[in-house]
């Protein structure tokens, strides 16, 4: 037999009456992702056969669209057998149009990790140890760079982050932090944290800037208003797609295919990742655990001066290398400095 209810369903998520295009289409490929990944695929569409109009209008038509969605999400998403189908349906088939929908995003899961969270483990950073390289400003015109891999929170002077890293970032539900990778040597700011952090603690990624509530402290978020966190990081995650490791965050960092994976407003050329700062908060996928402090850095140019003034981090650049030493001699970590062309 063909499919016949899939593709109708998943269309309908994206109508203005449903979630709309941007958010629709999202929703779609999640829910046909996970179809073509199942070998029960003709048990499921069967599953979404709702039987004959009793009143043919467009009100019970939307309602009948989202109640198969609702179907499909229970099937997809939680698992559910199709044998429970007509049970599901006995559950779901008198709720109005607006609290099917709400059951949907409910069925949805918070974070999408696509398989990718261990690869946000802090073994596949770079160990800091073996960047001496970098110990000093150094002119690397003519000689090859170390690759590196780096997990960083970079900021804006005067920062008093510097003054107490860890117990500052640790109050924080999300903070916004990046890869920084010797291919792409690009971040919001030009110096910076040299973090270890466990891989259940990353909340959302993309190549480009997410538009997050950066310092988000409460349950609340202040970027979107009447949103709480948990649901601002549940809608990031959905329009992003997912997890991505670090190295597709690389990869599509400054390209246009990072426009796949965007939830803020343009293209920039630093990534943004959002992690969780507090440890011991249950998430569902594990238990967040504690920032490390690794290393501080500062960006020189290739011949390894440093400019007057760097722009984005907003400084004289000799206040600023005087902090993240300080910083650095403090909590005896290394200070690095790291060479870029975009300072």
């Amino acid at each position: 037999m063909p499919i016949q209810h899939l593709n109708a369903t998943t269309d309908a998520l994206s109508a203005d009456w449903f979630f709309g295009l941007s958010i629709g289409n999202k929703y779609a490929a999640l829910l046909t992702n996970a179809f073509n990944s199942r070998p029960d695929q003709q048990s499921i569409d069967d599953a979404l056969a709702l039987g004959n109009y009793v009143v043919h209008t467009e009100a019970n038509k939307r309602t009948r669209h989202a109640l198969r969605a609702v179907l499909l999400a229970n099937f997809l998403l939680k698992n559910q057998p199709t044998t429970l189908a007509v049970r599901l349906h006995e559950q779901y088939k008198s709720l109005p149009l607006e609290s099917l929908k709400q059951a949907f995003t409910h069925l949805v899961p918070s974070f999408i990790d696509n398989g990718n969270r261990v690869a946000w483990g802090p073994h596949n950073f770079t160990n800091v140890a073996m960047l001496n390289a970098f110990s000093r400003a150094t002119d690397w015109r003519a000689r090859a760079i170390p690759s590196y891999k780096l997990f960083v929170h970079t900021l804006k002077h005067p920062s008093t982050v510097l003054d107490a890293p860890i117990s500052t970032l640790s109050g924080w539900t999300a903070i916004s932090m990046s890869v920084l990778g010797s291919t792409k040597p690009i971040a919001y700011s030009n110096h910076g944290l040299i973090l270890g952090v466990p891989q259940n603690n990353v909340l959302s990624t993309s190549p480009t800037d997410q538009w997050f509530d950066n310092y988000a402290g409460t349950s609340q978020s202040t970027k979107a208003p009447g949103q709480s966190m948990a649901k601002h990081i549940a809608e990031k995650n959905l329009m992003l797609g997912g997890l991505l490791t670090p190295d597709q965050v690389v990869m599509h960092q400054g390209t246009m295919g990072a426009m796949q994976h965007c939830a803020g407003t343009a293209l920039t050329q630093h990534n943004e990742i959002v992690v969780c700062g507090i440890a011991g908060q249950p998430l569902p996928h594990g238990m967040t655990g504690n920032l490390r402090l690794l290393g501080v850095f500062i960006q020189t140019r290739m011949d390894g001066t440093l400019p007057d003034r760097y722009l984005k981090s907003q400084g004289p650049s000799h206040s600023i290398e005087m902090a993240a030493s300080a910083c650095a001699r403090n909590y005896r970590v290394p200070l690095l400095y790291l060479p870029t062309t975009q300072l």
